[in-house]
C-alpha cells in the first residue's frame, strides 16, 4: 500500500489519518513498528481466561476475579478494535495509529465501520464491513482449506459482536470506572419490580451473583463546569468474558499477522482459529439466567441552580509559589 515509510532511515517520514485527523510521524519508522508489531503477545488475553476462570467458582475470590475478568476484557477489546482500525487508516504504520488515536476518534472509526458510514481508509475500492476486513486478514489462508469461508466469516461476524458491544453507551464508562480509581463497586444484584398491587400481576424480579454499580458524570445544560451524577447498575456475565477472551486472542494474532505483511513485509504469517466454529458464537450466547440487563438512576433535578463563576470557585484555594516558600 501507498504512504509508507521511505527506505532510507534517516528520510523516514509517513502521514496517515485518525479518523479525520492528520499526523505525521518521521524518525527510524520501519524498525520501531517492526519492533512494536514482535512486541504484542496475544496469548496474555488467554492467560487472562485461564488465570481468574477457576476463581470464579471461589467464594472468596469470585468478585476480584470477576473485576479482573472484566478489566482484561475491555483491554483485549480496545486492543482488537485499535488494531483493525490501524488496518483500515494506516496498514504501513500501525504503531503511529495506535499511539495517536484518542477513544472519541477509535469510538468514531469502529462506528462508521459498523454502520456503513462515509470512512477515510487505505483499503481498496469497496465497502468497508467486518467480515470484508476478516477476508483481508486471512487472505493468505491456503485456497483450499477446509471451512475456509466459514473461519473468515466467524471472524468477521465475532467482530461485528465485539464492535457493538464497544459502541454500546456504558460499555466504555464501566470500563473505565475500573480502570480509572476502581471507581466501581462490583457485587451481587437483586431487583424486584412491584406489579398489580391486588394480584401481583406483572411483577418481574431478577437475581445476578455478579454486577457493578458505578457514576457518571453529565455536564448541566447551560454551565461551562458544572455537573450531575447518573447512577449505573449494571448485571455482569463474567462466563462471556472466559469465552471471549481466547477469541480476541485469535484475533489479535490474526490481524497483527496482517499489519506484519502490510507494513513490515513479512512473509510467514501465523493464522489461529478456533477447533469448534460454535466457539465464534459462544460469547454472545451466554445465559446467567438472571433477567437482569441494567438498572439507570436518573440525576435529581436541581431546582434554581446558579452555576459559581470559576473566580468564586478559585478563591477558596491557595496557590503555591515555591519561590516564596523557600
Amino acid at each position: 500500500m501507498t504512504g509508507g515509510p521511505s527506505a532510507r532511515a534517516s528520510e523516514q517520514s509517513t502521514s496517515f489519518l485518525v479518523d479525520e485527523r492528520p499526523v505525521v510521524f518521521v524518525g527510524d519508522l520501519v524498525i520501531d513498528n517492526a519492533n512494536f508489531l514482535a512486541s504484542i503477545d496475544p496469548s496474555f488475553w488467554r492467560y487472562q481466561a485461564d488465570a481468574h476462570g477457576e476463581a470464579l467458582a471461589s467464594d472468596s475470590s469470585k468478585r476480584n476475579a470477576a473485576v479482573a475478568l472484566r478489566i482484561a476484557y475491555g483491554a483485549g477489546v480496545e486492543t482488537l478494535l485499535g488494531l483493525l482500525c490501524a488496518l483500515v487508516q494506516a496498514p504501513h504504520f500501525p504503531l503511529g495509529w495506535m499511539t495517536s488515536y484518542k477513544n472519541p476518534e477509535l469510538r468514531a472509526v469502529v462506528r462508521k465501520i459498523a454502520r456503513s458510514e462515509p470512512l477515510y481508509t487505505r483499503v481498496p475500492a469497496g465497502p468497508i464491513t467486518w467480515t470484508r476486513l476478516a477476508a483481508i486478514v486471512l487472505e493468505r489462508l491456503p485456497a483450499d482449506l477446509p471451512n475456509r469461508g466459514r473461519i473468515i466469516s466467524g471472524f468477521g461476524k465475532a467482530w461485528e459482536n465485539v464492535a457493538e458491544q464497544y459502541l454500546d453507551e456504558y460499555f466504555e464508562l464501566e470500563y473505565n470506572s475500573l480502570k480509572h480509581g476502581m471507581r466501581g463497586t462490583s457485587g451481587t444484584l437483586s431487583v424486584t419490580l412491584s406489579g398489580d398491587p391486588e394480584t401481583g400481576a406483572g411483577a418481574l424480579s431478577g437475581q445476578s451473583d455478579h454486577a457493578i454499580a458505578f457514576a457518571v458524570r453529565d455536564q448541566l445544560d447551560g454551565t461551562r463546569h458544572s455537573h450531575s451524577l447518573r447512577h449505573v447498575i449494571r448485571a455482569w456475565r463474567p462466563h462471556q468474558w472466559i469465552a471471549g477472551l481466547p477469541l480476541l486472542s485469535m484475533s489479535i494474532t490474526n490481524v497483527v499477522s496482517a499489519l506484519q505483511r502490510a507494513s513490515v513485509e513479512k512473509r510467514t504469517a501465523a493464522f489461529e482459529w478456533p477447533e469448534d466454529f460454535a466457539h465464534f458464537d459462544e460469547p454472545w450466547s451466554v445465559n446467567d439466567a438472571s433477567g437482569i440487563g441494567q438498572v439507570v438512576r436518573a440525576p435529581n433535578f436541581v431546582r434554581r441552580f446558579v452555576e459559581p463563576t470559576r473566580e468564586s470557585v478559585v478563591a477558596g484555594f491557595r496557590l503555591t509559589s515555591p519561590e516564596a516558600e523557600q
